[in-house]
């Protein structure tokens, strides 16, 4: 019994020494999980033997163990058992997702593969197929003319005179508008009835038509040749009027019909279809007798006040504006003449006299536009509204008011017609400058590096050069080189040796006559204008302008030089002679997207 009493005894602090060695080993045993998850179930059980030991201080550990066990009880081997469960499940989840991880990598790389492979073999593709099959639009380089032009509007400036009378009548004029006339002359006549002045016209048409054909009848003597003419001129003049009248020019297209009925009847002469015209003369001349019988009385004539050009209309701006204005006319002030304008009431006016063949006319524009404008230079004026397409005006003034954004401008003008004498406001074209070259699409443009020789000062200023070119020394230059150095050497020599052998009282003379030779060059040489140096020219390689031109299947690039853009358009100039710039019909792409010198193409153009 007191066997079983020690032994009993001995018992309760073993059981709370294994007992806290089983709770240090269970936390052990997490710990050493936490950072081996991978170790079985038997080196979790094995762990507690340690704390056991330094619990009981005794060296019997495995006896210790199995006692700890026994006294933990149930309890504690199924803590054992779901500790190691856990452990278990933990060890597989932390496998499971490396190892799926690792395969996701791997088909994240294959698919980046094939869709990189599969864009380069697209993209080589599509330049394999655009290189060889794709087609190139192009447009030939053809010359043609471009104008520069400014839209305005004009007013004409004149020093003119007012003609008037106090009698009252039917005014017919004598002179044809724009006509010029002299101080004194007749240039309108007054009669009592429209009757009177209709006959008097008559009358000026019935002689007219007897003049004309009168002419004609030389026209039997016409030579084949003579005939070719007429039918030549009856073809221009029918050009002629097929332009007027869809242009609406009536009084030109009334003129033109008039000289095509007397070239067909003087065809009709000279063909021998008729004999003449005396018939219808006779006719005429019957009708004139008749008409100057019934209208005896005599029209009142008005005259001129002073020479200069007669315009047979007034429109109120007389005396309103005048060329003394030009010099200090503005804006400003030509507004307030227009608000001042009014048409003419007078019933006494006749019409006018413009004191001289130069006349003026003035527009306004923006000050942006006029800055284009130099004083002094000549222009051409299209005048749309007249019968004369152009005319030529020197650029006088540009006038500026308290409005700076506002410019007048002063054209004078020494050309005057009958059309250009009723001409007062209307649209005017001003054309800037006139352009000439190879018409392209400035879709075409595009640049390349060239190598181009350019002289040697104008290199550190041009920022298009990308390199200079080094210069290639040859040995056959080198050669070249040194004989022509010294060939002219040993001629001079042999000229000093022959003098030499002369007397010296011969010599002398002789170089006397020399230096005075040499001299004379030397003034002669004084006297001659230096000629200027020619630049020393460099091999660069530097941006070029040009296109893009098909020949054959392949895409050369060509120089060109703009001078003129507008509306998608450019004109363009070229070198003669140089096979590096764009020629006369050359095929031109318009559209360098994918281009490049050099290209080789299977497609058609």
């Amino acid at each position: 019994m007191a066997e079983k009493k020690k032994s009993g005894g001995a018992k309760k602090p073993v059981k709370s020494a294994k007992s806290g060695a089983s709770k240090s080993s269970a936390k052990t045993a997490g710990k050493k999980y936490q950072s081996e998850p991978t170790r079985s179930r038997t080196a979790h059980a094995g762990r507690t033997a340690p704390g056991a030991e330094r619990s009981a201080g005794t060296g019997k550990t495995t006896k210790t163990t199995k006692t700890a066990a026994a006294a933990k009880g149930t309890g504690s081997a199924k803590k054992r058992t779901d500790f190691t469960g856990a452990s278990k499940r933990k060890t597989a989840d932390p496998k499971k997702k490396v190892t799926v991880t690792s395969l996701g990598w791997s088909k994240v790389k294959t698919v980046t593969v094939c869709v990189v492979a599969a864009l380069v073999l697209a993209y080589v593709g599509w330049e394999i197929y655009y290189s060889y099959y794709a087609n190139i639009d192009y447009e030939k380089a053809l010359t043609v003319t471009v104008l520069d032009t400014i839209e305005a509007t004009g007013i004409a400036v004149r020093d003119e005179s007012v003609v008037t009378t106090e009698q009252t009548g039917v005014l017919v004029s004598t002179v044809h508008n724009g006509g010029k006339v002299s101080k004194g002359e007749t240039v309108a006549n007054i009669f009592r009835s429209s009757d009177a002045a209709q006959a008097y016209l008559r009358l000026q048409e019935i002689d007219e038509e007897i003049a004309q054909f009168e002419s004609m009848s030389t026209a039997a003597e016409e030579s084949a040749g003579g005939i070719a003419s007429i039918e030549k001129q009856l073809g221009e003049r029918m050009v002629s009027l097929s332009r007027n009248v869809m242009g609406g020019d009536i009084s030109s297209a009334c003129a033109t019909s008039d000289d095509i009925l007397y070239l067909l009847n003087k065809n009709q002469i000279a063909t021998k279809v008729t004999d003449g015209f005396d018939n219808r003369i006779n006719e005429l001349k019957a009708e004139r007798d008749q008409l100057a019988a019934q209208y005896t009385a005599q029209p009142t004539g008005l005259t001129s006040p002073r020479s200069g050009y007669y315009i047979n209309s007034v429109d109120g701006y007389e005396t309103l504006l005048s060329t003394d204005m030009l010099p200090t006319l503005t804006p400003e002030m030509l507004d307030d003449v227009r608000q001042r304008w009014s048409e003419p009431v007078n019933a006494w006016t006749v019409g006018k006299i413009a004191d001289d063949y130069i006349w003026n006319i003035v527009c306004e524009l923006p000050a942006k536009e006029a800055e284009r404008f130099t004083i002094g230079k000549k222009y051409t004026l299209h005048l749309p509204w007249s019968d004369v397409e152009s005319v030529d005006a020197h650029l006088r003034y540009i006038n500026i008011g308290t409005d700076e954004e506002r410019m007048l401008l002063v054209f004078e003008c020494s050309y005057m017609v009958s059309e250009l004498a009723a001409v007062r406001e209307q649209p005017i074209t001003i054309e800037l400058a006139r352009y000439t070259g190879m018409q392209l699409s400035e879709s075409a443009f595009t640049r390349n590096i060239c190598t181009v020789s350019v002289p040697e000062d104008t290199i550190a200023s041009d920022s298009d050069i990308v390199e200079i070119v080094p210069e290639e020394k040859k040995e056959e230059e080198a050669g070249n080189t040194t004989a022509a150095t010294t060939a002219p050497t040993t001629a001079p020599t042999t000229v000093p040796t022959t003098a030499s052998t002369q007397p010296a009282d011969t010599a002398q003379p002789d170089d006397t006559a020399a230096s005075a030779e040499t001299n004379a060059g030397e003034g002669s040489a004084e006297q001659q204008p230096e000629q200027p140096k020619k630049p020393k020219m460099v091999k660069v390689r530097k941006w070029c302008d040009g296109v893009y031109i098909v020949w054959g299947n392949e895409v050369i690039f060509k120089r060109v030089e703009v001078i003129y853009r507008k509306d998608g358009k450019m004109i363009c100039t070229t070198k003669a002679g140089d096979n590096s710039w764009i020629k006369l019909y050359d095929q031109v792409a318009t559209d360098t997207r994918g281009l490049y010198d050099g290209k080789i193409f299977g497609g058609t153009v």
